[in-house]
């Protein structure tokens, strides 16, 4: 959903104020969203069932000594307005709760949308660092996306 704030002010009252404070919650939308992810696999998706309207949805990757990544693409089908974009970044920091990014560019193919390839992609990023956002508009809705990636060219901690 969506929220139109209106502020109005009285024009014949000559006192000034402070104005007002609006505070609100926004609720998730897709499964860890807004998610800085350092897991060395995983697999992220839009939810069970069929996407909402107006998703702004976003997840971070940076797994730990990753030197690339490889995504893989099990489901796309994406609705006209929708979109899913994958970029590749050179540098990802979650300083004290906020995202730093830096030079972020979408990967070939990116953005997927619901004129997309006639195969779901697989590929591997040239960068360790991965930002993926996944924007619908206010009309239909479909299946979505399911997007899994691997971790390339370091070695786990052991269990």
């Amino acid at each position: 959903g969506y929220a139109k704030v209106i502020f109005t002010s009285d024009l014949s009252n000559s006192e000034d104020y402070s104005g007002f404070r609006l505070e609100y919650t926004a609720k998730t939308q897709c499964p860890l969203d807004r998610t800085f992810l350092t897991h060395y696999t995983k697999t992220l998706t839009d939810g069970d069932g069929d996407y909402g309207n107006y998703y702004n949805c976003k997840w971070w990757i940076a797994p730990n000594g990753a030197q690339s990544l490889a995504l893989s693409l099990s489901l796309l089908n994406l609705e006209d307005g929708d979109v899913l974009k994958v970029e590749e970044c050179s540098s990802l920091d979650l300083i004290n709760g906020d995202v730093s990014e830096a030079g972020c560019s979408q990967v070939s193919g990116s953005p997927f949308n619901s004129s997309g390839p006639a195969t779901v992609p697989s590929f591997t990023t040239t960068q360790p660092f991965v930002r993926v956002s996944f924007l619908t508009d206010h009309a239909a809705v479909a299946s979505g996306f399911q997007l899994t990636y691997d971790a390339q060219g370091q070695c786990p901690t052991s269990i």
